[in-house]
C-alpha cells in the first residue's frame, strides 16, 4: 500500500484528501483556516517578558546587589537558545 501512494504523482497528492471528511464539513484546499496569528502573537508576548525578566535579573545583580560572577555572562548567552524554542 504504501509503494502505491508513493507512486501517485504529487499534483495528485496535493489536490486530493487521503479520506473523506466528516459528515458536515467542507474540504478548502485553496484558502485554509489558519491560526497562526496566534502562534505569532503568543511567542511575541513570552519573548518580550523573558526580555523584560533577563534585563531586570542583570540589573539587579550589576547596580542594586553589585555581585556578579562569572556565571552571569551566561544569561545573554541563553537569549538566542530560548528564543528557538518557540516554532513560528
Amino acid at each position: 500500500m504504501a509503494d502505491l501512494i508513493s507512486s501517485l504523482p504529487a499534483e495528485y497528492k496535493s489536490k486530493y484528501p487521503a479520506l473523506q471528511p466528516p459528515p458536515g464539513v467542507q474540504s478548502n484546499f485553496v484558502d485554509p483556516d489558519s491560526r497562526g496569528y496566534v502562534l505569532l502573537t503568543v511567542g511575541s508576548i513570552l519573548f518580550a517578558l523573558m526580555v523584560l525578566f533577563l534585563a531586570a535579573r542583570i540589573y539587579v545583580r550589576f547596580f542594586v546587589a553589585r555581585q556578579f560572577s562569572w556565571g552571569d555572562g551566561e544569561y545573554p548567552s541563553h537569549m538566542p537558545t530560548a528564543s528557538n524554542k518557540v516554532s513560528f
